[in-house]
Order: C-alpha cells, then sequence, then structure tokens
C-alpha cells in the first residue's frame, strides 16, 4: 500500500477570489445596510480580498469605488490597504485612476507617510513608458509627502 499522502499535499487549493464578485458583494452590501449601522457594513476583510483580487483595469476602477465606499461609510482604513490600493492601481497600470486616487487623497484617507510606494508608482510608471502620467505625478509628489 502506498503511503498516505503529506498534509500540505493533500490539502485542496481555495478557489481565486474573482475581483468582480467580491466588488458586487462590497457594493450590494453598501447598497442593503444603513449609513449608520457599523454591524451591516461589509467588512475590511472584503476590501483586502478586492485589493489582492485586482489584476485589470477594469477591476482597478470597481476597487476605487469600493474604496470611496469604505472611506465614505467611515470605515477606518489601515496602512495596509492605502499602499496596496497605489499597489493595485501600478499592477493594472490604472495610471488615470491612480493620478485622480492622489488628487483626491485628503478625501480618501491617504496618508502616505513614507515615499516607498510612490517609489514603486516613479518606476512602474517609467518601465511603462507613461511619460504624461509620470510629469503629472512629479508634479503631484510635494503636496502628496507634506503632513496633513
Amino acid at each position: 500500500a502506498a503511503p498516505a499522502p503529506a498534509p500540505a499535499a493533500a490539502a485542496v487549493a481555495a478557489p481565486k477570489v474573482s475581483a468582480p464578485a467580491v466588488a458586487d458583494k462590497i457594493a450590494e452590501r453598501f447598497r442593503t445596510s444603513n449609513r449608520g449601522d457599523r454591524w451591516r457594513r461589509p467588512p475590511r476583510k472584503w476590501l483586502n480580498q478586492l485589493i489582492l483580487a485586482t489584476e485589470e483595469r477594469a477591476e482597478a476602477d470597481r476597487l476605487v469605488e469600493a474604496f470611496s465606499a469604505y472611506v465614505d461609510a467611515q470605515v477606518p482604513i489601515r496602512r495596509w490597504q492605502q499602499v496596496g490600493l497605489i499597489a493595485a492601481l501600478c499592477r493594472t497600470r490604472s495610471w488615470d485612476a491612480l493620478l485622480d486616487v492622489l488628487q483626491r487623497r485628503r478625501r480618501l484617507q491617504l496618508f502616505l507617510e513614507q515615499p516607498k510606494p510612490l517609489a514603486a508608482a516613479v518606476r512602474a510608471l517609467a518601465d511603462d513608458g507613461a511619460w504624461e502620467q509620470l510629469a503629472a505625478l512629479s508634479r503631484l509628489l510635494p503636496s502628496v509627502l507634506e503632513p496633513f
């Protein structure tokens, strides 16, 4: 008889989370919950899942919408989620959305105290040859990095 497989080998991989499905779930929960009812708002982990699952430009637009909805509902946004938003926009090459998010950073509660996520965005823009957006980002950098 063959030996039993190791537990790691026997484990079934979790199904990949679909960004559109998570975005729909978030939107539906915000639609059906009362604004002041913090127990009915979508959990923050759904935003985390959406950040990690976003792989295409259309999904990036839905991510920005969801991020805005969480901020509007006064759900505390963690630093990881702020950096994750910028990383997802870079990963999907959603340069216009990235610039829009950075221009609305105060309303979206993006407190970027460290330049590392922005340095990654600058590198990604340069690697992609998005020179106009890179110039726009360079004009934004002094105000983005200033303390609130």
